[in-house]
């Protein structure tokens, strides 16, 4: 299910970045209840499937360059150019990979004071609000975040991340609290 009306609009992000951790802005419409901590273990099945997607763009990489390389009328240096080329291209996408992989969120996630908390294993924490609609499908939930320096990211939120009752809580609390009311 997406929840498709919560368009908060952006002078509102802002106000609450800006007024950094003393809450919402004057501006919110409302505040939100918070929500206890959820826990978030590492997905099997995100990595399963950034492993087929980067495998499914290697190979159109290999079938898009194959008849370059394997051209028989070409000379062998340009040839090798083309080789170079593609592996070049498996090399930097192995590294994207990686880098996503990386970036798969594990430990714990929370609402407070008009911020969503996402805590990692080193117990660092990161400010964040939310910037665009949260989309919430029976596999996967995302949620657009800005964090208090301004960089945005989607965080990720698989079935197999989160425990049945954390994910049961986090989908009560998201339709109950985001849905328009009206």
């Amino acid at each position: 299910m997406q929840i498709p009306a919560f368009k908060k609009p952006t002078a509102d992000t802002v106000d609450l970045l800006a007024d950094g951790a003393s809450g919402p802005s004057a501006s919110a419409s409302k505040a939100l209840p918070p929500m206890a901590v959820l826990s978030i273990s590492t997905s099997a099945f995100l990595r399963i499937f950034y492993r087929l997607f980067y495998g499914l763009f290697v190979l159109s990489l290999f079938i898009a360059l194959f008849p370059y390389i394997s051209d028989v009328n070409t000379g062998g240096v340009v040839r090798l150019v083309w080789l170079a080329l593609l592996l070049g291209g498996c090399i930097g996408l192995w590294h994207l990979y990686a880098l996503q992989c990386a970036a798969i969120p594990v430990g714990s996630l929370a609402y407070e004071n008009g911020f969503w908390v996402l805590s990692n294993n080193q117990k660092e924490q990161l400010n964040c609000v939310l910037v665009g609609e949260v989309l919430c499908w029976p596999w996967l939930i995302v949620l657009p975040l800005q964090s208090e320096d301004g960089s945005k990211r989607f965080l990720l939120l698989c079935h197999d991340a989160i425990k049945p009752a954390d994910q049961a809580r986090l989908r009560t609390w998201l339709r109950a609290c985001l849905r328009p009311k009206g």
